[in-house]
């Protein structure tokens, strides 16, 4: 492997951490995947010449190691974003650990407890030195050719004793698209961040595999994505709730599903942005 390092910062409100990301073969263009690992989320950014950003880590089991085989063409991830401490965004972590080098770990840096497998996740990556930073709204990373903004949480939310309301929400910017990712916000948490960026989004990764305790009209209505995409495989809850798949109707958002389409790739091509499913 070539040593090309590429510089990534990130910029907190009054400190810098410095990453040496070490470049295997390069990416020809970015591209952004939903990734299917059936009843959590898990999403990855790629951007050229090739650094690897993982959006949450599915739950525990298997099922995020075989969604990322064959994506990478080394096994590294130079940093995983993890929205919150609860198992379906974070479980499938165990289970890469061993076989994916892996820069730094980022999360909202909130109170944990009585969680054996985030105790878990904690040890065996310290074990392996892999860095965690907590990171909070107004913090930013820098990465070659893009960018990742959070927008939420507040210390005061990070410290809820409602997980889903500390979860980290990320703008991420590339050369061609904007995506917001929001974890499992409730609307409280998503009027909340109504102006807290510029509105117009591309992609939304809805809130909370699509429960009907998220996706506040007015927050959709102000962020209007032109295309918006639910994290979701069986489960018990209900998700995507009804009235979630109808407010995006009634906005005429188009509305994709991991359930129903598999693992979601987008390709930003000069002019429109091309989309492939596994199904």
């Amino acid at each position: 492997m070539s040593l090309r390092a590429f510089l990534l910062t990130l910029l907190a409100a009054d400190f810098f951490v410095w990453f040496w990301l070490i470049g295997s073969p390069s990416l020809a263009q970015e591209e952004i995947y939903f990734l299917d690992v059936g009843q959590g989320d898990a999403s990855l950014i790629r951007l050229p010449p090739d650094v690897s950003v993982l959006l949450d880590g599915g739950p525990p089991g298997s099922a995020l190691a075989r969604a990322l085989d064959g994506l990478l063409p080394i096994k590294r991830l130079d940093l995983i974003l993890i929205s919150h401490a609860q198992d379906d965004h974070f479980g499938g972590l165990l289970n890469i650990l061993d076989s994916y080098s892996i820069g730094a770990i980022l999360w909202n840096g909130g109170a944990v407890e009585n969680n054996s497998l985030w105790a878990e996740l904690r040890q065996k990556s310290a074990a392996r030195g892999t860095p965690w930073i907590a990171i909070r709204a107004g913090d930013k990373i820098s990465l070659p050719g893009g960018s990742i903004r959070i927008l939420s949480p507040t210390e005061m939310l990070a410290q809820s004793a409602e997980p889903n309301d500390g979860s980290l929400v990320a703008l991420a910017s590339t050369t061609a698209l904007r995506v917001l990712f929001t974890g499992d916000i409730g609307q409280a948490t998503e009027r909340a961040l109504v102006g807290a960026a510029p509105g117009g989004v591309h992609v939304l990764k809805v809130a909370h595999h699509g429960s009907r305790y998220s996706s506040a009209p007015e927050f959709v209505e102000y962020y209007r994505p032109q295309l918006a995409v639910i994290e979701v495989g069986v489960n018990r809850y209900g998700h995507p709730a009804p009235e979630t798949l109808r407010l995006f109707s009634e906005l005429a958002i188009p509305l994709l599903r991991t359930d129903e389409s598999g693992a979601i790739r987008l390709l930003p091509q000069a002019d429109k942005l091309e989309i492939f499913s596994a199904k």
